[in-house]
């Protein structure tokens, strides 16, 4: 909400790819390729709000990596059933896609494959930490914030391993 906030233009963004994929799934995740295509993009984000609508989406998320090895892709989510019916079946992801379980309060997160946790980190109003995510690991470091920084220089999200946590500050 905050990202909303201070750039109005994302709410009509949203609800515009939003409604593209629900009215039209093919032209939504075409529409991504030629963008990748176009761009030749490097490193992709899947949402920076939202996130894997179906199993269907997933399966294209997976295609579309596949159909670009040299383009790395990181994604966020709470489907973890999803996820792991999916690796069940198919078995491993891509390498070059970086799928990472969004820990939460409250979340009963199956994470039976080890895959990276995105782990919130609650403080208090001095600044002190008083919780972590309950699906925090002993491998965790710190976001640096800025995706496009740490992908240029090899490290966080795009580099977190199975078994490893990515902390943020609770938001």
């Amino acid at each position: 909400m905050k990202h909303d906030v201070i750039y109005t233009n994302t709410i009509l963004q949203r609800a515009n790819n939003s409604a593209i994929f629900l009215q039209d799934p093919d032209r939504y995740f075409s529409d991504i390729i030629n963008h990748i295509e176009k761009k030749n993009i490097r490193f992709f984000r899947w949402h920076v709000g939202g996130d894997i609508k179906n199993a269907y989406y997933l399966a294209r998320v997976i295609d579309i990596a596949r159909l670009f090895p040299s383009t790395q892709f990181l994604i966020f989510t709470k489907m973890f059933q999803l996820v792991n019916s999916w690796i069940d079946k198919n078995g491993a992801l891509p390498e070059n896609l970086h799928l990472i379980f969004s820990d939460w309060r409250g979340l009963d997160m199956n994470n039976k494959y080890c895959l990276p946790v995105s782990s919130p980190v609650w403080f208090d109003k001095n600044g002190i930490e008083i919780e972590r995510g309950p699906h925090t690991t002993a491998a965790a470091q710190w976001c640096g914030g800025f995706c496009e920084e740490c992908a240029a220089t090899g490290r966080g999200c795009w580099t977190v391993r199975q078994g490893e946590t990515i902390l943020f500050e609770a938001h």
